[in-house]
């Protein structure tokens, strides 16, 4: 056995004669206070020199004296710290600036505009689920997307944890004013309520009301209600339970008017940038002369890069085709309300009926009628059933027949309105409801709206007036005329109440209407088109550039929401203004006579059809097909 050092005992050493590390430590402490101790007692006068230990150099006095290990971290530290500062002092491309590495840790001062760019942006690249970017551009930026109460509020409220909810917006009194909290709770609470009836909890429900639910004087009727909900038993039919994706939206829907309430800065709305963008986008749109297919859905990418702009090759205005079937002037021309079908009547009575291929936006002929047979020597105005299944036709104040309704699939006459007691109708409308009624009237005082079927005698008469222009409106009782006094006046089918709905200065030639019956659009003798709001009865604007003499010419609103107006002109032209503006954005050329008609596809938005007395009926469609 080896002999013990002093200071160790039996227990220190363990019985495979290795040592720990403390136990090693222990022993060399030993060690040296045994030796010092012996050197202490021998030497007390000169004590020797003291011995220098290995990887130990000589210092200056003035120095301090450090080990080697402190003299190795203190150069890692200033190498790490040159190597951050190469790597983050780069020249950058885009500013051509040097950043350095301690200004960059220091958040910007940003203007409340600012912050909340960031906020939005933060809150969009979170919902693509990019949390990283959205945490460093959180610290960076030093301010946050939203209140954490505001995440926790939204998070409840999309899984339907009504309670958690609740106890969250108790916990906002010093974000929010007391009403404010109180405005959220009574929503939560209802909707906690709602849950209640349908999980059948009537006690429970019973209780919130009483307990819960705010005793404010304003919300008396509402907590009545509800109680009276419990004891009729018919809450569960009010409130049934919602799907997935209704209870989605219906939770969507209460986070916005949540918001509406919290302060500004608390709560941001969801998905804040896309509507931004959309409102942007729409804005861009309406600003866009030749947009025929007003915005809807999502904004599409190239609107993001740049504004919107139309250009002419997707907007009509090239010569599709020509229809050269009518041997004389054709006066009046019309499509159908579904868009798949397009009428039109000449000067020798002839009645066509052509049929539109919506892949090439071209027409072909389907029905050939003539009204020559029942004494009209011209077709001078037509109107279209709303189902596209009838056509009604008259002829010029030298008419003494009456109105004749074709029935365009079969080609034959469906019914006709004779003239018995010196008649001369010269203008005609379809009624909007069923059984099918047209009204008819002409300048010499005669006024009938009359069932097809059953013509005789007419449903109800309207005496003394002399009419120009009618026109049905779509809610079956109701119909405009414009007299020879130069007004549009309005007549009750119901009442016979008659009110002047707009005063002119000039003859009134025709009007047309939009399809909401809104706007009122008047071709006035040696005035042209001018544009009436129905609605608050004021005049708008007038249109520019078209010559409007005796002729009847008949104009027409067009695209998808009717932001824009075409008519025929005398110089032999087709006219195009977009609704908000004076002047004419396109001239469309290629007729020899005066154009009569222009009619505006209202189902495909980029087809025009033009008729005039050259005989010859156009369409015309965009150079670029989207």
């Amino acid at each position: 056995m080896s002999k013990r050092r002093k200071g160790t005992t039996n227990s220190d050493v363990p019985s495979d004669g290795s040592l720990s590390g403390d136990q090693l430590f222990k022993s060399f402490s030993s060690i040296v206070e045994y030796g010092s101790e012996r050197s202490s007692a021998s030497d007390t006068d000169s004590p020797p020199t003291a011995k220098r230990r290995r990887m130990q150099v000589e210092t200056p006095a003035t120095g301090t004296v450090r080990s080697v290990g402190q003299r190795l971290k203190d150069a890692a530290r200033r190498e790490g710290l040159k190597e951050a500062k190469h790597a983050t002092a780069l020249k950058s491309p885009q500013r051509g600036v040097h950043h350095d590495v301690e200004q960059a840790r220091i958040a910007p001062k940003l203007t409340d505009t600012q912050q909340n760019v960031i906020r939005v942006i933060g809150q969009y690249l979170s919902d693509l689920g990019l949390r990283d970017t959205v945490d460093a551009l959180v610290q960076e930026a030093g301010c946050r997307l939203e209140h954490p109460l505001a995440s926790r509020l939204r998070d409840c409220i999309v899984r339907g944890l009504w309670n958690k909810a609740l106890d969250t917006v108790s916990k906002m009194s010093e974000v929010a004013s007391e009403k404010q909290c109180t405005m959220v709770r009574v929503l939560l609470l209802e909707e906690k309520f709602k849950e209640l009836l349908k999980i059948n909890q009537p006690v429970m429900a019973i209780r919130l009301l009483q307990v819960d639910y705010p005793k404010w004087e304003s919300l008396r009727k509402r907590r009545d209600r509800f109680a009276q909900m419990i004891m009729s038993h018919t809450g569960a039919k009010q409130y049934p339970q919602l799907d997935p994706e209704q209870q989605k939206a219906h939770n969507k829907n209460l986070l916005a008017r949540i918001h509406m309430i919290l302060p500004l800065n608390m709560m941001l709305p969801p998905t804040r940038l896309e509507q931004l963008l959309t409102q942007a986008h729409k804005h861009q749109v309406s600003s866009c002369q030749l947009h025929l297919i007003r915005a809807k859905g999502e904004v599409r990418p190239p609107s993001i890069l740049r504004d919107h702009r139309c250009s002419f090759g997707h907007f009509p205005g090239r010569t599709s085709q020509i229809l050269t079937d009518h041997a004389d002037e054709v006066w009046c021309l019309q499509f159908s309300y579904c868009g798949q079908y397009l009428a039109s009547g000449t000067k020798n009575g002839q009645v066509a009926i052509w049929k539109v291929d919506p892949q090439t936006r071209t027409v072909t002929k389907y029905k050939q009628m003539s009204m020559g047979g029942f004494g009209m020597i011209s077709a001078s105005a037509l109107s279209w059933s709303l189902d596209g299944k009838y056509v009604a036709t008259t002829g010029t104040e030298d008419n003494h027949t009456g109105i004749v309704v074709f029935n365009i699939h079969l080609g034959s006459v469906e019914s006709i309105i004779r003239c018995e007691r010196g008649e001369t109708f010269s203008t005609v409308s379809f009624g909007k409801s069923t059984p099918y009624s047209v009204a008819c009237a002409d300048q010499k005082g005669h006024f009938y709206y009359c069932d097809i079927k059953r013509p005789y005698p007419p449903t109800t008469i309207f005496e003394g007036y002399r009419i120009r222009s009618i026109h049905c409106m779509k809610d079956g009782r109701t119909i405009l005329a414009a007299d020879t006094h130069n007004r549009i006046r309005s007549y009750s089918l119901d009442t016979n109440d008659e009110t002047t709905v707009i005063q002119e200065f000039k003859t009134i030639i025709c009007f047309t209407l939009d399809k909401s019956e809104s706007y009122c659009l008047v071709t006035a003798k040696a005035e042209g088109l001018r544009l009436w709001n129905l609605t608050t009865r004021q005049f708008i604007r007038s249109f520019f550039g078209s010559v409007h003499g005796e002729y009847v010419i008949f104009a027409t609103f067009g695209g998808d929401e009717e932001h824009f107006i075409a008519t025929g002109s005398e110089d032999n032209k087709i006219v195009i203004w977009n609704r908000e503006r004076e002047q004419p954005i396109r001239f469309l050329s290629g007729h020899t006579g005066t154009v009569n008609a222009v009619s505006w596809n209202p189902r495909y938005h980029d087809m025009l059809a033009s008729s005039s007395d050259d005989g010859t009926i156009r369409i015309w469609t965009p150079e670029l097909r989207k």
